[in-house]
């Protein structure tokens, strides 16, 4: 048994990301005796699991888009014991202004439409173009040229509704777990979703 214990004191494992998946693994690793050392790109730990504060000064969760399983989840307990606004899956899309009142169902589906249109587009367009897209060029970039294509200066309001339609193309990067104005559009198809939900 000592053997045993020597050997996995020996053992350095190498966690990369400090999400709740890496912190967790660190976690039961640590418990078991391994020597852990995790590993993160980003300023701060947490994963998609963050909140940002809006310009209005209201603080929102821009991380997990849902919970997987409602019974016996305790990231479900959390969120009905903090408060946190919790909704149904359903194949509708609401959208919440930056005030936090829902907007008009048929202003959501809209937007959310053009988003996901867009996303789209440009994963066939990186699957087709990706030898002559410049490293530089983020998928915020196609979004804002694309913007201009979905919203004409001529349909009135342009601007502000492109400024919103920005801002639910940032929910991708929730999503993703990587902000779009990082998220390289050169090898942006690589993270079309595989089949079956998982």
């Amino acid at each position: 048994m000592a053997r045993m214990q020597r050997a996995v004191d020996a053992v350095h494992i190498g966690i990369i990301g400090a999400g709740l998946a890496g912190l967790r693994c660190a976690d039961v690793l640590l418990q078991h005796g391994f020597q852990v050392s995790v590993l993160e790109s980003r300023q701060r730990v947490g994963g998609r699991l963050h909140q940002s504060r809006l310009k209005n000064g209201h603080l929102v969760d821009t991380g997990p888009n849902w919970i997987h399983g409602t019974d016996n989840n305790p990231i479900l307990d959390l969120a009905k014991q903090t408060d946190t606004m919790v909704d149904s899956w359903t194949t509708r899309s609401y959208l919440y202004d930056q005030h936090g009142e829902r907007m008009p169902l048929k202003e959501s589906e809209d937007y959310s439409t053009k988003t996901w249109n867009i996303i789209e587009d440009a994963f066939k367009y990186s699957n087709k173009h990706s030898s002559e897209i410049s490293a530089d060029e983020s998928l915020y970039d196609f979004f804002r040229q694309r913007s201009h294509i979905v919203i004409p200066d001529e349909s009135g309001n342009a601007e502000a509704r492109r400024e919103i339609l920005m801002q639910t193309a940032e929910l991708w990067g929730a999503f993703v777990g990587s902000p779009i104005q990082r998220q390289s559009l050169r090898f942006c198809w690589l993270e079309e979703c595989l089949e079956g939900g998982e």
